[in-house]
């Protein structure tokens, strides 16, 4: 159950899994509008044995936009594949490439962000400093 508190935040019980991405607004329109675009949603890239190889400026970072071809050199350098070879077996085991991307390194496009069995909300925010970002909530029940 979600119950608004004021505009633009909610509270959560522990049976909601929620997540929120915050982007500028040119960012968003970009990432929207092209399928080739990923945002990495991961917190900890220390998770996946492919990005701990790299050192800490090497690393994707939380919630940054990347370009499918900066995404593969994240992993071809983590795992010292070619893209052909990270791309070997997609057919048998995942829809596509942006579905393996998201399966295995957590990095997702728009399309996948907005859907899904998920509740989404987005804010629209002016920075002090006049930047405009956009915050997308997304959250869903599992009871």
């Amino acid at each position: 159950m979600i119950t608004k508190v004021r505009r633009g935040c909610f509270e959560t019980n522990s049976s909601i899994e929620h997540a929120l991405i915050v982007v500028l607004e040119e960012e968003d329109k970009k990432w929207k509008s092209d399928d080739h675009l990923y945002i990495y949603t991961s917190q900890n890239p220390e998770y996946h044995s492919v990005f701990r190889k790299l050192s800490a400026e090497e690393r994707p970072v939380y919630m940054r936009l990347y370009t499918e071809e900066e995404v593969f050199a994240f992993i071809e350098k983590g795992s010292g594949r070619t893209k052909e070879e990270i791309l070997d077996g997609i057919g048998e085991r995942y829809d596509d490439v942006a579905d393996m991307l998201y399966s295995n390194y957590n990095f997702a496009t728009s399309e996948m962000w907005f859907s899904g069995e998920y509740y989404h909300d987005t804010y629209e925010y002016a920075a002090p400093s006049g930047e405009r970002l956009m915050i997308h909530a997304r959250y869903r029940a599992t009871y």
